[in-house]
Parts: C-alpha cells; structure tokens; sequence
C-alpha cells in the first residue's frame, strides 16, 4: 500500500499538501462574420464552441489514506462540461 498511517508519536513522511490533482484546461473558441446586405440591414452569424478540444477534466486523487483507492482519481471535476457548440444569427433592420 503506497499510504500508510505513520506509527504512534511519529510524523509521516509524506510532505503537507503534497497531493494535488491534475490541471484543468478548457479552451473556448468563437467565430463571427458581419454581413452587410443593404445599407441599413445586416446580418450577424456567430459560431461558439466551449471546450472546444473536448479534453477530460479529472477530479482530485482521493486523499483518505485509509481507503483502498488512496490517491487514485475515481470521478470527473466537479464543473467539468464537455463539448458544447452554440450557433447564433442575428438580422439587424
């Protein structure tokens, strides 16, 4: 078992704050064109993807030394969002 709990009246060895998760990386892109079909009409479209490469964010490592999946990640970040694509039009008059 890699994470034990030291004996009595001793101290670990295992440094305060030591274990921490893996980065969280969310990248959003957006694309837009104006349109300009008379001199007082246009036409906006918009295209947005948020988490635009779909990369997994991970949870943190389960920290109870005393579990059998001691430092192990067992779920998603918590406001984690996957792929998610939004269109828009917009007509100016």
């Amino acid at each position: 078992k890699p994470f034990e709990y030291p004996a009595d009246n001793q101290f670990g060895t295992y440094p305060y704050n030591g274990m921490f998760g893996p980065k969280q990386i969310q990248q959003d892109l957006s694309l837009g064109k104006d349109f300009k079909i008379t001199e007082s009409k246009k036409l906006n479209i918009r295209a947005e993807a948020f988490n635009a490469w779909n990369h997994t964010n991970l949870g943190d490592p389960s920290n109870d030394v005393s579990a059998d999946n001691a430092g192990q990640i067992t779920s998603l970040s918590p406001y984690t969002q996957m792929r998610r694509l939004q269109f828009g039009f917009r007509f100016e008059f």
